[in-house]
């Protein structure tokens, strides 16, 4: 089919940017319960853009596909329907299209290369990947979960790191640094790192975010409350930058949004948007299980119940969460969630064991240990010419 005149000018189609654009157009209330191996990850990084319920639209040279599930269809049925969709994700694109012959590569041989699954058979370096490699170009948030997943330890560290520096910034510039920023730590949470012999039998949200402080820290410059880095000094971030750093949240892309009671984050992944609030906005918040659902599920177009927890509308317009739910506030899709999970005929969704959070926040706990000796694992540079099709 053809999608008509609306595209999104690309300047270079497969830039991590141009995907980011593609991915933003996915919304809940138009592209919703889809198998992970037909997630917006997926169909964005192959050119397609949401434009209506189940509606995919190629942004370069405007195909369409309608990619819809009927919810009586057995999981077997589901199997071979997402097989089939995916095919058509390469066949449909016009044989002029950039994104025709990549998607081909990737999608239209699974035996070759495992889709969307957890252990891939393509191999760089000998070593097998977590993330589809497909996928590892278009965002560095992707390279940073295949590090984790790869013991790459150090890597993991070093991005981390970065990422709470620049929630400091984002926090000093929003006026909230010195303020108290509250976030409370799942239960789920509590019991990995428990269970993995880290927090001496006691895990709280401010014990976890000094420990990721400190193995991201080691090798900061300080001066006094300051960082030295490369020339600049930079106020030391609030501790709790790295609890939401490990967690993949990271400053909006829209510097507009903002709220008065706290300070706004997003997924750089999954591009959800949710609100670390100021201690003393805390009792405002009627809490349980209200307080976890996530931003998708407010902006869905559901009606909503009639008891409803008070949100933060910013000043784009946009209404969030009040209090944010580390792993809950990001969209069901996002890998921090489900991870990723295979297309062979009779697979579920991914379970939680293989959750991308919980493969980065091992990785900021767990010491350096190689057979060798060594200090980190690192990513062969030829592996750039595997990922991306010439």
């Amino acid at each position: 089919g053809d999608g008509g005149d609306s595209c999104i000018a690309e300047s270079d189609p497969f830039s991590p940017e141009s995907y980011a654009s593609r991915v933003a157009t996915y919304r809940p209330s138009t592209y919703f319960a889809k198998p992970s191996a037909l997630s917006p990850l997926v169909c964005a990084r192959f050119g397609w853009i949401n434009q209506g319920r189940d509606l995919l639209v190629c942004s370069h040279c405007r195909a369409a596909v309608c990619v819809s599930f009927h919810p009586t269809l057995t999981a077997k049925s589901v199997s071979r329907l997402v097989r089939h969709y995916r095919n058509m994700l390469a066949s449909s694109h016009k044989e002029f299209c950039p994104f025709r012959s990549d998607a081909e590569r990737w999608l239209k041989d699974e035996k070759r290369v495992n889709g969307i699954g957890r252990r891939s058979t393509e191999t760089v370096g000998g070593s097998d990947f977590w993330v589809p490699p497909y996928l590892i170009p278009a965002s560095s948030e992707f390279t940073l979960l295949e590090n984790a997943a790869q013991g790459r330890r150090q890597s993991v560290r070093n991005f981390v790191g970065e990422a709470a520096l620049s929630l400091g910034r984002h926090v000093e510039s929003a006026g909230m640094s010195g303020k108290a920023l509250v976030v409370s730590l799942p239960d789920e949470v509590k019991y990995v790192v428990a269970k993995e012999g880290f927090g001496g039998g006691q895990v709280t949200a401010e014990a976890l975010s000094n420990q990721f402080f400190s193995a991201m820290g080691n090798n900061w410059p300080m001066e006094g409350d300051c960082l030295l880095m490369e020339g600049e000094v930079i106020k030391k971030p609030d501790q709790i930058c790295s609890l939401l750093a490990a967690f993949g949240w990271r400053p909006p892309r829209d510097k507009v949004v903002r709220s008065d009671r706290g300070i706004v984050v997003e997924c750089a992944t999954c591009q959800a948007c949710a609100v670390v609030l100021q201690k003393e906005n805390m009792a405002e918040v009627s809490g349980g299980d209200e307080a976890s659902k996530t931003v998708a599920q407010e902006t869905s177009g559901q009606e909503p119940p009639k008891k409803r927890q008070r949100v933060t509308k910013t000043s784009s317009g946009i209404i969030l969460k009040r209090d944010i739910d580390l792993i809950k506030s990001h969209r069901p899709f996002c890998p921090y969630v489900s991870g990723f999970e295979t297309i062979e005929e009779g697979t579920t969704d991914a379970d939680d064991k293989d959750a991308g959070w919980k493969i980065v926040v091992l990785a900021l706990l767990q010491k350096e240990i190689t057979e060798n000796g060594s200090s980190d694992k690192r990513l062969p540079s030829k592996s750039e010419q595997i990922f991306r099709s010439v």
